[in-house]
């Protein structure tokens, strides 16, 4: 990207390095000069279309008029070619062309005379006329062309600003609304809304942040997202943002649990040489704060309810949010302040012209050339609801395999199957090359990808925040490959490496990912509980959280098995419910369900494990049975292999669990929980209502039990 493109004949060169040295002094780092070593034409380019695609790309064009250049050819097309591009033109004399006047093409424009000497006053003049014609030394608009103009599906960021287009209207919506707010102090914070993939944290990011830095009646504090420790992101950003010791974001987080947001920020602000600046805390992806039932989270949201309500000190604070949990907000009753005290903006979809502004504006600041017809190509795969993250992904595949040469085509996009399926494409690229390289870590990856989703709010999947110890070591290169490819996301958090699913397009249009998450959707839900029950336990300290028969056992199995890898939280709660479960057992007299419970004591049953729950149901002793098959309960279905059997551990399983017997079951017409049973060792199945089982193995329809409204089940194939 050229900012300033000189314009000058060969032979005055030397005057040509001078300017080129006062503007880079200046601070005009995107400067195009043609023997420049650094940015000018490479050896072996093509010296016409280079020079070509830099008067597109440049904002001005400064002449340096001379003879020379009057009597150069080329030097007049360079000249034409940026009054029929619109570009603006300053021309610089340099010769004394005693006699002549400025050419008409250049008549029309600004003109500094040189003749005289080159001197700081004369200089200052340029320098104010750059200003006027918008053209900043600032580096909101400097570029490394070597740097991708396209970051793909994650959002843009504040040094991604020279870049980011098409969201001008909205920007300054933004902005306005801030000032409002600012001025009328009952609003404190500013939501922007938008649905997954709308742009909205890109719009925040790299649109309205850098605008704010440059006013002095504010002062920005970088974004952050939640995560898993809001109050101690929001410190390390306080720390940073004015000037504290890498080391105070502990002290700062004790502080603003001690006193508020506005009584620390008041303290902070008041040191610095702007104490009358309005503090702006930019909070990025807030529904991380609403998605579970985490204590961190409702304590943080409890800080900011109240930095809404304080008039001690005005705080002003902006975030974004999905749409669709924003019902989930108005119906929290723990943060009424920040209820009234929020307006909102929604963001709207891209409409065409700025979705071409997408395309062409950045490949034209990198003086990259698109083939004619390229950006109505992609335009014309933008009709999906997926649109702008497939078209940042698809245009960063494009720029990452086509623009060593400068120019991207219409075949290389054709050659990547089109935006609806680029993205499916590069994952099946990687997941086919983990196959190959590495079979432990490719049977690893479904549960991994498992553990960086959840279940959505309206329905369907999303994101889920992970760090990288919670996946396996052995699965974690081949995670990195996906990283690698920008599919997944690794940043840093708090001092923690989280990883991620990039963009939750994913989720609908990879069909592996699709598979994964429906053949472990009870892995899932499983795994979903045990977040939220995490979270309702360190807030609460209620035992009713804690885990226990079937929920408790699966989870131990599944974390033994390295299906899923337990945060320090969740082993805690799940030794913890371990410990209790077996009290509960003792206290009732449930020996065996009790030293089953041990994980030594069962290691050393399980030879026998089969022999005993044949016995216990000879018996009749149902409730030692359930107690084994809750907490044995695939051997023990394994071990069923007669329908008494069957029979006995369903009604024990709904008779002494009901709890745990709801996780499978259906409620029947009389309210008591259905279970359906299926024995792989022998292939049949009960169905069960507490007190009736009817049922046949012989291939055919399980009958109702009498007043019953639910339906009978065959056989498992």
């Amino acid at each position: 990207m050229s900012t300033v493109f000189i314009s000058h004949s060969s032979k005055d060169n030397v005057a040509a390095e001078m300017l080129r040295q006062r503007l880079a002094d200046r601070g005009y780092a995107s400067l195009f000069l043609d023997f420049d070593p650094a940015d000018g034409i490479p050896v072996g380019a093509s010296w016409e279309r280079t020079l070509y695609r830099q008067l597109q790309a440049c904002d001005v064009v400064i002449v340096l008029y001379s003879a020379h250049h009057r009597d150069s050819n080329w030097c007049f097309a360079e000249i034409a070619l940026a009054r029929m591009g619109g570009k603006r033109v300053i021309t610089l004399l340099i010769d004394p062309l005693e006699g002549q006047a400025i050419p008409s093409i250049l008549g029309e424009h600004q003109f500094l005379d040189l003749r005289g000497g080159a001197d700081d006053a004369t200089f200052a003049r340029l320098w104010r006329g750059l200003a006027e014609l918008g053209i900043s030394d600032e580096a909101t608009r400097r570029w490394d062309p070597k740097r991708s103009p396209y970051p793909g599906m994650l959002a843009f960021s504040e040094a991604e600003a020279p870049v980011f287009f098409g969201r001008g209207d909205e920007t300054r919506q933004i902005i306005e609304l801030l000032n409002a707010n600012k001025r009328r102090d009952s609003q404190r914070m500013l939501m922007i809304l938008g649905g997954s993939g709308s742009g909205k944290s890109s719009i925040v990011r790299a649109g309205v942040i850098p605008k704010l830095r440059h006013d002095t009646q504010w002062w920005v504090i970088d974004p952050f997202r939640p995560g898993r420790e809001p109050v101690a992101e929001l410190a390390e950003r306080l720390a940073r943002a004015f000037g504290q010791p890498p080391d105070a974001g502990s002290a700062l987080a004790n502080e603003l649990r001690r006193s508020s947001i506005p009584q620390v920020l008041l303290t902070l602000v008041r040191r610095t040489n702007r104490p009358d600046a309005t503090p702006l805390l930019v909070i990025d992806q807030f529904e991380e704060l609403l998605s579970g039932a985490d204590e961190r989270a409702a304590e943080f949201l409890r800080m900011i309810d109240a930095a809404c309500a304080s008039d001690h000190f005005a705080v002003q604070m902006m975030v974004t949010l999905r749409s669709d949990f924003l019902a989930v907000l108005e119906q929290r009753r723990d943060v009424p302040n920040l209820q009234r005290a929020s307006s909102s903006m929604s963001v709207p979809p891209m409409d065409r012209r700025a979705l071409r502004a997408l395309i062409t504006e950045p490949a034209r600041l990198c003086a990259l050339e698109l083939e004619d017809g390229l950006a109505d190509r992609l335009l014309e795969d933008t009709g999906t609801p997926d649109a702008l993250p497939l078209l940042a992904f698809g245009l960063r595949v494009l720029w990452d395999r086509g623009h060593e040469d400068g120019r991207l085509t219409t075949a290389e996009y054709e050659a990547l199957g089109g935006l609806g399926r680029v993205l499916a494409r590069e994952a099946d690229a990687v997941l086919d090359a983990v196959k190959r390289d590495d079979p432990t870590a490719y049977a690893l990856l479904p549960g991994a990808f498992v553990r960086m989703s959840r279940l959505g709010e309206g329905g369907g999947f999303a994101r889920a925040v992970s760090s990288w110890e919670d996946h396996p070591v052995a699965v974690r290169a081949a995670m990195r490959r996906f990283v690698d490819k920008r599919i997944l996301m690794s940043r840093g958090e708090n001092g923690v490496d989280r990883v991620e699913i990039a963009h939750e397009a994913l989720f609908r249009t990879w069909g592996p990912l699709a598979q994964w998450l429906d053949e472990q959707i009870d892995v899932l839900r499983l795994v979903q509980f045990l977040r939220d029950s995490v979270g309702r336990f360190s807030r609460d300290g209620d035992e009713a959280d804690l885990l226990r028969g079937p929920r408790l056992a699966r989870i131990k199995e599944l974390a033994q098995s390295g299906q899923i890898v337990l945060t320090p939280d969740e082993q805690s709660l799940v030794e913890r419910s371990a410990t209790a479960e077996k009290d509960r057992l003792l206290r009732e007299g449930n020996v065996i369900g009790a030293v089953l419970a041990d994980a030594t004591l069962r290691s050393l049953l399980e030879p026998r494990l089969k022999p005993l729950i044949e016995e216990l149901l000879a018996e009749q002793k149902t409730r030692e049975a359930s107690s084994a098959f809750g907490f044995y309960d695939l051997q023990a279905r394994e071990l069923a292999d007669t329908v008494d059997a069957a029979k006995n551990i369903a009604q024990a399983q709904v008779r002494w669990h009901p709890r745990e017997a709801a996780l499978t079951g259906n409620t029947g017409a009389r309210g008591n929980y259905i279970d359906v049973f299926t024995f792989p060792c022998c292939g049949k199945q009960v169905l069960s209502d507490g007190s009736v089982s009817q049922f046949r193995s012989d291939g055919c329809q399980v009958h109702e039990p009498e007043g019953s409204a639910t339906k009978g089940v065959s056989p498992a194939e």
